[in-house]
């Protein structure tokens, strides 16, 4: 089981897995699992890196921020205690906002990660012509009162001003957000 899972973490196709062990065994009639075995031990797989994720984060976040006292990470918290949405931002990456954060693209159209929850990221320009990132955020919701957080998170990082232009997609939640701050 643990060289399927191996050649199944490599990326091998299952149709390709099948018909090796196919071949080992000495033919499909002598295979000792399924391809529906196969599916069930890569979802079991999953299942297992994902397990406290939450937790992995924070100790991910935990060394950053012991590596370097500069990098920023803010929680936002639903009425249960749990973690709604996260901001963070690296100590390099604040350095870029003082130097070109003048004019910031948020955007939170990617929809890819494995909770299918809007990742955002607050973008710039360098004077390369460069996009830069200033800081990352998983969102809960995208609701008004979310939104405001995480400009209001983004602002406590920075440490300064908000940027002198602030350029947002098309939801109509972030122009009330920017208001409020």
């Amino acid at each position: 089981m643990e060289f399927l899972s191996a050649m199944q973490e490599s990326r091998i196709p299952q149709h390709c897995i099948m018909d090796f062990v196919s071949e080992m065994h000495g033919g499909p009639e002598n295979v000792p699992l399924t391809t529906q075995d196969m599916i069930n031990l890569k979802k079991a797989r999953q299942r297992e890196r994902n397990a406290n994720d939450v937790s992995k984060l924070l100790s991910f976040f935990a060394l950053c921020k012991k590596d370097n006292p500069q990098f920023f990470s803010d929680f936002q918290l639903d009425q249960e205690g749990k973690i709604l949405s996260i901001f963070w931002s690296h100590a390099s990456q604040q350095a870029d906002y003082i130097d070109f954060g003048d004019a910031v693209t948020f955007d939170t159209t990617h929809k890819t990660n494995l909770y299918d929850k809007p990742l955002g990221m607050f973008v710039g320009c360098n004077h390369h012509l460069q996009c830069t990132v200033f800081g990352f955020t998983l969102l809960g919701d995208e609701t008004v009162d979310t939104f405001e957080w995480v400009f209001n998170a983004f602002k406590t990082c920075m440490g300064a001003e908000g940027p002198r232009v602030m350029l947002t997609d098309q939801d109509p939640a972030m122009p009330v957000a920017l208001g409020r701050i």
